[in-house]
């Protein structure tokens, strides 16, 4: 009764709850389904009995310092086994019988149900994967360390150097499905709409910098950019920032921006150029900015039957980024959050 009512570790106070109601006359079973504040599994309660028989006290949880779930080597042996292919010949997703059967830690189990209450109780889940890219570029640590050491070049002496991410992106007259607030429940027929008008699904291309020290941003948009609207942007960006400074532009690897012109134009114009890694968009912190574009303006857009106001609206909200914006530098990681 005392650790039940008085003790400081809830799942004491919950075990000891437990074994009273079994002492009274309930079942296991019944008291891991329905006498506890929430379910247990009923292999939990019994092993919670089987300790108090054995010792004859509640058996505290094991403290690991720095560890959640503790350290098991049977769980390791496990986790690592299920990040592996199943086999050269075998599918090439693992299911609950297929781990049975290839993990020795599991193989005694009898039934599926097993596997899944063991592979809970050491927090082994079925999830969800993400794409992860990798760089096939042979330079990619030369690569990032140039961009790095610039970049960390301009912060120093921001009245000398200017360093600009540059990318080019496309945004199109149908808009993205997304999510949005909208009230809940109802079905599909419930559902937030990105409505798709008839018609081809026009393209309008950008080309843009982002100023590492200060967030701003330079565009120009236009139907297609090519090599002269490639030339028009770079003898912009060097009539914003004047003669004086010395500008570096760290773009991808897109064949135009190796073009003869392209290196003619910012060699006349004393604009250095330096690539990203191939293959490794994650290197170039302006790619975020498409993604915040993507969402502020273009998800689940009204405009879909009236492209000339999308448009306008696309460089109204680039427009409002010339100036100095902490915020945006925040937002592609460019500065701590």
């Amino acid at each position: 009764m005392t650790i039940r009512d008085h003790d400081k570790r809830p799942y004491l106070r919950e075990r000891a709850a437990a074994l009273l109601k079994i002492g009274s006359g309930m079942s296991a079973h019944h008291v891991a389904r329905h006498g506890l504040l929430k379910p247990r599994d009923p292999d939990s309660v019994y092993q919670w009995l089987n300790d108090f028989i054995g010792t004859g006290r509640l058996k505290p949880r094991p403290h690991v310092a720095g560890l959640f779930p503790p350290a098991d080597p049977a769980r390791e042996a496990v986790a690592d086994r299920l990040s592996q292919p199943v086999g050269d010949d075998g599918p090439d997703c693992w299911t609950l019988a297929l781990a049975r059967e290839h993990c020795p830690e599991l193989s005694g189990l009898q039934t599926i149900s097993g596997v899944i209450r063991r592979l809970r109780r050491w927090r082994i889940s079925w999830k969800c994967g993400r794409i992860h890219l990798i760089s096939p570029d042979p330079q990619y640590e030369s690569k990032v360390a140039a961009i790095r050491a610039i970049r960390a070049a301009a912060l120093d002496d921001p009245e000398r150097l200017r360093v600009l991410f540059a990318d080019e992106a496309s945004f199109y007259r149908l808009p993205h499905a997304g999510r949005t607030w909208h009230c809940e429940g109802g079905g599909g027929g419930a559902q937030p709409t990105a409505v798709h008008t008839a018609g081809s699904n026009t393209r309008r291309r950008i080309v843009a910098t982002l100023d590492v020290q200060d967030g701003r941003v330079l565009f120009q948009t236009g139907s297609m950019i090519g090599i002269k609207a490639l030339r028009a942007f770079l003898r912009r960006i060097r009539r914003h920032y004047g003669d004086e400074l010395r500008l570096v532009i760290v773009w991808d690897n897109w064949p135009l921006h190796y073009h003869p012109e392209i290196l003619r134009v910012a060699g006349e114009e004393r604009i250095e150029l330096l690539y990203t890694p191939t293959y490794a968009p994650w290197t170039n912190p302006i790619e975020k900015l498409w993604k915040k574009l993507r969402h502020d303006v273009l998800r689940l857009h009204h405009c879909s039957g009236e492209w000339k106001k999308l448009r306008a609206r696309v460089d109204g909200y680039l427009a409002k980024l010339r100036g100095a914006n902490p915020a945006l530098l925040r937002y592609v990681g460019l500065l701590p959050a």
